[in-house]
């Protein structure tokens, strides 16, 4: 019966996995430097404005702006070092993805009194929305 380092240091992957210490010693196979485990960061940015104007151009004629803008940016990074399904597969993945959104919403609208028309009341309104979503490639390293 031999250990899980035995069965390593008799394949020769000691050395290529760099198991040994400074002195040439090999080093506990299961130490903390080695096998990091799961690791993740996130880093958003977000940005967002509202501007609204209106405009009296007379008593009866009102003419009104509004807009509204919003973009988000988020960094996300992930790394993996460890085990892989057995003990004897040992990876190491990275993951990194940028994922950015964008919305923005634009109306413009007026309101009119027409006194020539018996005083009618004319109010319309024209509106612009977009949203975009752009989904990360997802490299892996």
């Amino acid at each position: 019966m031999f250990s899980r380092f035995d069965f390593l240091s008799r394949r020769g992957l000691i050395e290529a996995l760099d198991l040994t210490g400074p002195d040439g010693v090999p080093e506990p196979f299961l130490n903390s430097d080695f096998l990091k485990g799961y690791d993740s960061s996130s880093n958003s940015v977000r940005l967002g404005a509202t501007a609204n104007a209106a405009y009296k151009f007379s008593d009866n004629h009102k003419l009104l702006f509004k807009n509204f803008y919003t973009n988000d940016g988020t960094d996300n990074t992930r790394s993996y070092q460890g085990w892989f399904e057995s003990p004897f597969t040992i990876i190491r993945n990275q993951r990194l993805r940028h994922i950015k959104e964008q919305i923005y919403s634009g109306q413009v609208s007026g309101d009119h009194l027409l006194s020539k028309l018996g005083d009618s009341i004319v109010t319309w309104r024209l509106t612009y929305s977009r949203a975009s979503d752009q989904p990360p490639a997802a490299p892996r390293l």
